[in-house]
């Protein structure tokens, strides 16, 4: 049953396809017949460039009311539901316009019907065009969309964070801007531009997803910041501020944020919203370390990179502490002496993924309002 009714459509849409391809091939082929041909006398030439003048518009509304006009109209797998739907709306119209333009140019009602006829009576193979269209490149989006959340290009040179950052032949924006202006050679509107390029990132990527749900507080970009190896943002909602800074630390790149008073003036639900938002747009970042949780975890003073890991002086300012990321335990711990035991996956962002369809379904929920976080 089903699979005999999936073979029949397939069987239909193969047939109209084979179709669509013989009639674009025909319109090819005219195309091609008035083109210029090498060798030709100049009297050839005008010859071709007039009737190309005469033929090529017929060839394109050919084209157009072939592909976007008749052939959804005669497709049953297309015609079903939005042409039959639109048909059914406006065939409704026909009357009214008809005798509408019948007295306003004084034509026959008989020729205004058959004209009005046959312009609303296509209009709905458009509609089915445009549908189908529309699903069709969805689902390409959607096939070729990847599998986790990944670094954003925000920059106007496709630069990600990293590439914002990091110097590099192909990288490091902000250092050759930062050198440029020690030097005399940049200017403000260059670091203006930088600067627009960053709030949109962080409102595109970070804001519009909490600002979607309808019952979530407005929140907007206060100020923006860059420096050498780092750039930040200050989120305004209301009165109450939130700083959210990223650095690159010379082997990579972490996040570093304070929005306490901000999480403190959101209800439980928004307050998971947002700390969702902020997961993901560590992802789309491309952060490896998150300096907050390091800090909460060590209680270190102070914290440095190293090629692989970091090292941490303690509060006695006595200890030097060295871990390394190649230890593959949950719990991350010093190379030599004591000192507290890391948890790995609450500092390293690399350690868990955000598979996209789950992203992208919970975000949509949320804004539905038919889920509860």
């Amino acid at each position: 049953g089903l699979a005999f009714l999936l073979a029949l459509i397939d069987w239909i849409l193969s047939i109209f396809r084979q179709l669509m391809d013989i009639i674009s091939l025909w319109l090819g082929w005219l195309e091609r017949c008035l083109m210029r041909r090498p060798g030709g006398s100049r009297i050839t030439l005008a010859f071709m460039a007039l009737i190309s003048l005469v033929l090529s518009p017929i060839v394109y509304l050919l084209r157009f009311g072939f592909t976007v006009l008749l052939e959804p109209q005669v497709n049953p797998v297309k015609h079903f539901p939005v042409v039959s739907v639109g048909h059914k709306i406006m065939l409704l119209l026909v009357p009214t316009v008809t005798q509408f333009v019948s007295d306003r140019t004084g034509m026959a009602f008989d020729y205004c019907l058959v004209m009005v006829f046959t312009v609303i009576g296509l209009i709905p193979g458009f509609l089915g065009f445009m549908v189908w269209e529309l699903k069709e490149n969805w689902r390409l989006y959607i096939a070729n969309m990847p599998m986790a959340l990944n670094p954003v290009s925000f920059g106007s040179h496709g630069e990600t964070t990293r590439g914002m950052m990091v110097p590099g032949f192909h990288s490091g924006t902000l250092p050759a801007l930062f050198r440029r202006a020690r030097q005399g050679r940049a200017s403000s509107e260059e670091f203006h531009h930088i600067e627009n390029e960053i709030s949109r990132f962080f409102a595109s990527e970070l804001l519009a997803l909490p600002l979607g749900i309808p019952s979530f507080p407005r929140m907007t970009i206060h100020h923006v910041s860059i420096s050498n190896f780092a750039l930040g943002a200050t989120i305004a909602m209301n009165e109450i501020t939130a700083r959210l800074t990223v650095r690159w630390r010379g082997q990579w790149i972490e996040a570093d944020w304070d929005d306490t008073d901000l999480r403190a003036a959101l209800d439980p639900k928004q307050r998971m919203a947002w700390d969702d938002a902020l997961s993901g747009f560590w992802k789309k970042t491309d952060i490896d370390l998150l300096a907050p949780a390091l800090l909460a975890a060590s209680g270190a003073k102070a914290y440095g990179a190293l090629e692989s890991g970091l090292w941490l002086v303690m509060p006695d300012k006595k200890r030097r502490l060295t871990y390394l990321w190649n230890n593959r335990e949950d719990l991350l711990v010093p190379e030599e002496g004591n000192g507290p035991a890391l948890p790995r996956a609450d500092i390293l962002t690399a350690e868990h993924t955000i598979a996209w369809r789950d992203w992208s379904a919970r975000w949509q929920q949320r804004v539905n309002g038919t889920q509860g976080v």
